[in-house]
């Protein structure tokens, strides 16, 4: 909520309301002049936030897209603006690896433990459609753990909740709880989402149970039970 704030301006905020850890927008780390991540503004935000005495232990990866060629498109869905890190286009897949590696890299300097990402795909609408998904997120995050290794930053992969009528794939705990499993790295887990949990019905204790190790990151939240209110 405060990510479109100056970086002293989002830490004094943070500080102020009593919060002493955050996870940080991805946006937070933007560059206002350029649109994209810098280390030269990411320099700041550590300096803003080490004044205020706020600890950025986790980040977000975008919600939507920083590729300057998808947002420079006027008339473009909301849904197509996504920053989607297994997109069916290899191009803007392509995009948005390289940005996450770029992010992972950020990571060590801004003090940041882990980057929380939504696993791509949305719903789903038969077992080969699934199948496509699962493939396409799997490769994503075996691209993307090397880089985590190498930067010492945990990947978590965040529990998700509908895509229309549908369930999101992700939505189910046992299916990130095979991901991480396959993707065979140590730096790699899940992130809880008690509001995502919720709208879908999950017994959470027993999700935590399940994950056991895996669970390295959450976002929690309540809602009424049919979406996200935070």
């Amino acid at each position: 909520m405060f990510h479109c704030l100056p970086a002293e301006a989002q830490a004094a905020e943070i500080a102020a309301a009593g919060f002493s850890d955050v996870e940080l927008a991805c946006e937070s780390v933007v560059d206002p002049a350029t649109g994209q991540l810098s280390r030269d503004h990411a320099e700041r935000l550590r300096d803003a936030y080490a004044r205020a005495g706020v600890r950025m232990r986790q980040v977000h990866y975008p919600l939507q897209t920083l590729n300057p060629a998808v947002r420079a498109i006027a008339d473009l869905p909301a849904s197509e603006r996504a920053a989607n890190l297994t997109h069916p286009d290899e191009r803007r897949r392509e995009w948005e690896l390289h940005c996450a590696e770029e992010l992972l890299g950020l990571c060590p300097l801004l003090g940041i433990e882990a980057m929380v990402v939504h696993p791509g795909g949305g719903g789903w609408r038969d077992e080969a459609e699934l199948a496509q998904i699962e493939a396409r997120n799997l490769a994503a995050l075996r691209r993307l753990a090397p880089t985590a290794e190498q930067h010492g930053v945990t990947i978590a992969v965040e529990n998700m909740a509908r895509a229309g009528d549908r369930l999101s794939y992700g939505a189910d705990f046992g299916q990130l709880i095979a991901l991480v499993d396959a993707v065979g790295s140590a730096n790699g887990g899940i992130c809880l989402d008690t509001s995502h949990a919720n709208i879908v019905g999950i017994d959470i204790p027993a999700a935590i149970r399940a994950m056991g190790h895996r669970l390295v990151a959450t976002h929690i939240s309540d809602n009424l039970g049919t979406h996200d209110n935070h």
